[in-house]
C-alpha cells in the first residue's frame, strides 16, 4: 500500500515540476541567470543599456534574455567567470536547454525541474543509508515528492535544485563510505563533494556536518578514528584540488565577488529573522499564506521527530546537519547582523534533513502498536494533504514569496500597460538593471524606457504617465519640483509619479 502510495505521489511531484514552466515571475536573479547561461557580459549589458543615447523598450531589454547566435560556449564562460560567487555548474548544464527551448528562461527552468527530479531517488537512497527500511524509503520519496519548497526551486533558473539533490546524494554517498570504508566508496564521496563545490559553496554545511558526526563516531576507538580521518580526508582533499581552476577564479575576481555578496551584511530585524526561522521550519510540508498559521500544524510532525532522535544510529547526522546551517548562516545574522538566514536556499542541507527525521518519526510510528499506527497515519494524511494543496496554489499563482523583491514586478507592469503614453525612468545599477529584465517580460512594446542618472533631457510632452525605478539623487532631485513621488504598493523599487498641481 505505501509503495503504491509512493509512486502515485512521486509521479504528482514529478508532474509538478515541469508544469506551465513560464507562468510564474522572472525575478531579479533568474534574468540575471539568463543573461550568464546565454554568455552575455554583465557589465556590457549595464553599459550598452545605460549609453544607448535613446529612449528603449521592452524588446531592447529582452534582446539580453535572448539567444545571440554570435556567443558561444566561451562568451558563456566568461560571462560566469564575471560572477564567481555563483560556481558554474549549473549553468554550463542549463545552456543546451536555454537554447533548445522556445524561450531561455523555461529551458534554464526545465533544467532545474529535472534536477530536482532527481532529488527524490537521492533522498530516497538517504534515507536508505539512515535506516535501512524499505518502508521509510518510500515516506522519504513522499515527503520530499510534495514538498512545496523543493517545488519553488525545481521551478527557478538558479542552482539550488542541483544543490539539494548533490547534498542528499553526497550525504548518503558519506554513510555508505564510513560503513564501508573502501577506496571505491570514498572516491565516489569524493565525486559529489567535488560537484557540490562547482554547484555552490554552501555545500560546506553539510560537509561540516559529515566531519563532525565522523569525529563523533569513531573519536572511541583510534583505529576506527584514523581510518575515518584517512577517508575523509583523502575525499575532501581530492574534492578540493579538483576545485582549484574556480578558487583561482574566486581569487581573480574577489573584488566582484564581494561587490555581488554585499547585500547579506545589510542589517535586519530580529523579528523579520524569527519570522523567516519559522516560516522556514513550515515550508518543506506546507507554504499557504492565505493560512498564516499554517505552520502550527508542522509542529507535532517536528515534535514526533525530536522524540525519535535516539531511535537511529545515525539520527546524529541529521540533528548536525539541522544545526550546523542555522549556526553557520544564522549565528553572524544573530551577532554582527545580516540577512542571510531570512534566505530559505542558505539553510537547504537543514531542510533536507529536517524532512528526513519526520519521514523516520513516521517510519517508526507506522511499524509499532495499533494507537502509534493511527497517529502515524493521520500525521501522514495532514503532511500529504498540506504539501499538494500547497503545491495546487503555487501552480497557480504569478507569483510567490521565493521571487523575493521582483514579486510585484507584474503587478507594476499591469499599471504601466493600462496607461495610454507612458514612460518609466530608471537610474543605473545592478539592481535596476535585474528589475527592468524582469518587468520587461511583462511591459507592452508601447512603453519607453528611458535609462539616466538625471532629468537633463526633458520628458516629453505626449507622456500622460511617469514612473520611475530606484531614481538616483540627481534624477530625484529633477523630478521633485514637479512630481510627488510614491512608492507602489507592496515595493520599495518602483515608483508612480503624480504631477504637482500649481497654486
Amino acid at each position: 500500500m505505501l509503495a503504491w502510495l509512493g509512486l502515485v505521489l512521486v509521479a504528482l511531484g514529478i508532474g509538478a515540476r515541469f508544469w506551465d514552466l513560464g507562468r510564474m515571475v522572472v525575478w531579479h536573479d533568474e534574468a540575471f541567470s539568463v543573461v550568464r547561461v546565454l554568455g552575455f557580459d554583465h557589465d556590457a549589458v549595464l553599459r550598452d543599456l545605460y549609453t544607448a543615447g535613446r529612449d528603449l523598450s521592452a524588446a531592447d531589454l529582452l534582446r539580453y534574455q535572448t539567444p545571440d547566435p554570435t556567443l558561444g560556449w566561451a562568451d558563456a564562460w566568461h560571462a560566469m567567470r564575471g560572477h564567481p560567487e555563483h560556481a558554474p555548474l549549473f549553468y554550463l548544464l542549463a545552456r543546451m536547454p536555454a537554447l533548445a527551448a522556445d524561450t531561455a528562461i523555461v529551458g534554464i527552468r526545465a533544467t532545474s525541474a529535472l534536477l530536482s527530479a532527481l532529488l527524490i531517488p537521492a533522498m530516497a537512497w538517504f534515507a536508505w543509508e539512515l535506516f535501512q527500511r524499505r518502508s521509510a524509503v518510500w515516506l522519504a520519496a513522499i515527503v520530499v515528492a510534495v514538498a512545496p519548497l523543493h517545488l519553488l526551486y525545481a521551478q527557478e533558473a538558479r542552482e539550488y535544485a542541483l544543490l539539494a539533490a548533490i547534498v542528499a546524494s553526497s550525504s548518503a554517498a558519506f554513510l555508505r563510505a564510513l560503513r564501508r570504508d573502501s577506496w571505491a566508496a570514498w572516491s565516489l564521496y569524493a565525486a559529489l563533494v567535488a560537484l557540490g563545490l562547482y554547484t555552490h559553496l554552501l555545500i560546506g554545511l553539510s560537509l561540516a556536518a559529515h566531519a563532525l558526526y565522523g569525529l563523533a563516531a569513531t573519536f572511541t576507538d583510534r583505529m576506527s578514528l584514523r581510518r575515518f580521518a584517512r577517508g575523509y580526508g583523502f575525499a575532501v582533499g581530492a574534492a578540493l584540488l579538483a576545485f582549484v581552476p574556480w578558487i583561482l577564479v574566486m581569487l581573480d575576481g574577489l573584488q566582484a565577488l564581494r561587490h555581488f555578496t554585499a547585500w547579506m551584511t545589510m542589517p535586519a530585524r530580529p523579528g523579520q529573522l524569527l519570522t523567516a526561522w519559522a516560516a522556514g521550519l513550515s515550508r518543506p510540508f506546507v507554504d499557504l499564506p492565505a493560512w498564516p498559521l499554517a505552520w502550527l500544524a508542522v509542529m507535532p510532525l517536528l515534535g514526533v521527530a525530536f522524540w525519535y532522535r535516539e531511535r537511529c544510529r545515525d539520527g546524529r547526522l541529521l540533528w548536525l546537519m539541522v544545526l550546523v546551517p542555522f549556526v553557520v548562516v544564522a549565528g553572524p545574522d544573530l551577532m554582527t547582523g545580516g540577512r542571510r538566514s531570512l534566505e530559505a536556499r542558505y539553510l537547504m542541507p537543514a531542510f533536507l534533513a529536517i524532512e528526513l527525521l519526520v519521514a523516520g518519526a513516521l517510519n517508526r510510528g507506522l511499524a509499532s502498536g495499533p494507537w502509534s499506527r493511527r497517529v502515524a497515519t493521520v500525521a501522514l494524511a495532514t503532511l500529504v494533504a498540506l504539501g499538494l494543496a500547497s503545491q495546487w496554489r503555487i501552480l497557480q499563482a504569478e507569483s510567490w514569496w521565493s521571487k523575493s523583491y521582483s514579486g510585484r514586478n507584474a503587478a507594476f507592469a499591469r499599471l504601466v500597460n493600462v496607461t495610454d503614453r507612458p514612460m518609466l525612468l530608471a537610474s543605473a545599477g545592478d539592481v535596476n538593471l535585474g528589475e527592468l529584465l524582469s518587468l520587461a517580460y511583462h511591459l507592452d512594446g508601447k512603453v519607453r524606457l528611458r535609462l539616466r542618472e538625471d532629468i537633463s533631457a526633458p520628458i516629453p510632452a505626449d507622456v500622460t504617465a511617469l514612473f520611475a525605478l530606484l531614481p538616483g539623487d540627481a534624477l530625484r532631485r529633477g523630478l521633485e519640483d514637479d512630481y510627488d513621488i510614491h512608492a507602489f504598493d507592496g515595493t520599495w523599487q518602483w515608483f508612480v509619479l503624480t504631477p504637482r498641481i500649481s497654486g
